[in-house]
């Protein structure tokens, strides 16, 4: 009834450039692995189940593939869709990075000064990526780019944040986003995506926009519990077997070792 979908790197021999992999998720348990992801052959795969057995899937969770979105609507008319969570973090954090990045290129180009800050900036991103929560506020460190001085990771954070306004500004509402969304709290993060700042970088803005287009499918992942991670652990299995095995030839064995290794196929 609830299914999870994701795609990993295939071998040479694939006809499509990844390949597909779906799993239960509420066991984990692999269904079966596609060697293209390409619309028109899920949509072929799947229109071989019948009408009774498709329209009993009750729920997909994929990434922000679009055409996921859309093979699933075709071929699972029951189907809600959820967006795995970690995507969308990934994306709030992809955004305020390429803003961080930004302001440290326009610093770069500048005196002596500016390159002390670019340092710093290039240096402690960690820190200004964390979430707000888990920054140090009481604990002492020797920060060497701050003339070995010992601060705590709070007053490092202040000092990257009054850099530059507009970094300041995508900061807070980044981590407000985070807050909003790691409480579950979807009519919070729509209502703040909804009233951005006037004064935000375009390139940052038309990031967390983005995540309009997946407004019902994020919804659902903050409503259900439904998530990727069972299926990112099969990939990170699977890329393990393909090193081990110093690759694979053919589509063939290595998805019949996937299954082999899952005990989901019997050796001949």
């Amino acid at each position: 009834k609830h299914l999870l979908i994701d795609e990993f790197k295939g071998t040479k021999d694939c006809q499509g450039a990844m390949c597909f992999i779906l799993s239960d998720a509420d066991t984990g348990k692999i269904f079966d692995i596609l060697e293209d992801r390409r619309s028109f052959k899920l949509i072929a795969y799947f229109m071989r189940f019948t009408y009774h057995a498709r329209k009993h899937v009750s729920h997909v969770v994929m990434d922000m593939n679009a055409g996921y979105d859309s093979v699933t609507k075709v071929v699972f008319p029951n189907a809600r869709i959820s967006i795995d969570r970690f995507h969308v973090i990934q994306q709030l954090n992809r955004a305020f990075n390429k803003q961080r990045i930004k302001t440290m290129n326009h610093l770069k180009k500048s005196d002596p000064q500016a390159m002390k800050k670019y340092r710093k900036l290039k240096k402690y991103w960690r820190t200004i990526l964390k979430k707000n929560r888990k920054i140090n506020y009481s604990s002492l460190k020797q920060y060497p780019l701050f003339q070995r001085k010992y601060l705590t990771e709070s007053e490092v954070l202040d000092y990257l944040l009054s850099i530059d306004e507009h970094l300041r500004t995508s900061y807070d509402v980044y981590q407000n986003l985070l807050d909003a969304f790691d409480t579950k709290d979807y009519k919070d993060f729509y209502e703040r995506i909804d009233h951005l700042p006037t004064m935000l970088d375009p390139a940052f803005k038309k990031a967390i926009l983005y995540l309009n287009k997946h407004k019902q499918a994020i919804i659902n992942a903050l409503k259900y519990p439904y998530s990727n991670g069972k299926l990112e652990g099969k990939n990170n299995l699977i890329k393990v077997i393909k090193r081990v095995a110093f690759g694979f030839r053919t589509f063939r064995h290595l998805r019949m070792r996937i299954l082999i290794q899952q005990n989901l196929c019997d050796i001949i």
